[in-house]
């Protein structure tokens, strides 16, 4: 709040990172005073590999730059639909429900696969993974000019299929995450944070 030539209510940024082998995590955090795309490039000069982020624009440069292999996080896709689940009427079921119900197979593989060896885990989402992201697909492209893009089915939809090709990579490899719940869970000291200080 005091810093040098600064606004106590200027906005500021924690950047985090999360990394590292199972059992051996590591979280960074980096303070900014901005939010845009020249903060991931400096945070990853030179990073070569996976990278998972959410959709925000801000990655995108950083995300084209040769090595680097983009993932999308399937809880921030999920969240779409459970949204649009809570528009639709009351004890009725509808598109939403059906798509929470094979992202949450997905799921269901991942949390029995969790102690696999990632050999397994490969192996486990090729044969299991791979035809229900072949059913969401699908069932995506049935939908895709069938709902108003202003509904929020019609946002978590448009959300989906523009990040498609990043949310299904992580079936290439056994140890790529499904989702970046480790980082948005490392982060979240400071979003509860933020509105007591």
């Amino acid at each position: 709040l005091k810093e040098a030539g600064r606004n106590p209510s200027t906005q500021s940024y924690m950047w985090v990172q999360t990394a590292g082998p199972p059992g051996k995590k590591i979280v960074l955090y980096d303070y900014e005073t901005s939010r845009e795309g020249v903060v991931p490039e400096r945070l990853l000069e030179g990073y070569k590999g996976y990278l998972m982020t959410d959709a925000y624009g801000g990655y995108n440069s950083v995300g084209k730059k040769d090595g680097i292999h983009r993932l999308g996080c399937w809880a921030h896709a999920r969240r779409g639909f459970v949204e649009a689940k809570a528009v639709q009427a009351k004890g009725k079921t509808g598109k939403a429900d059906h798509i929470l119900k094979l992202i949450g197979k997905l799921y269901q593989i991942e949390e029995v696969h969790r102690a696999s060896t990632d050999a397994d885990r490969l192996q486990a989402r090729q044969s299991l993974s791979v035809p229900l992201l072949t059913e969401i697909r699908t069932w995506l492209d049935d939908n895709l000019d069938k709902v108003l893009p202003s509904h929020k089915l019609g946002q978590a939809i448009a959300y989906m299929d523009k990040q498609w090709s990043r949310l299904e990579r992580y079936v290439e490899r056994g140890d790529l995450p499904i989702d970046n719940n480790v980082a948005e869970n490392a982060i979240r000291p400071f979003v509860v944070g933020r509105k007591a200080w």
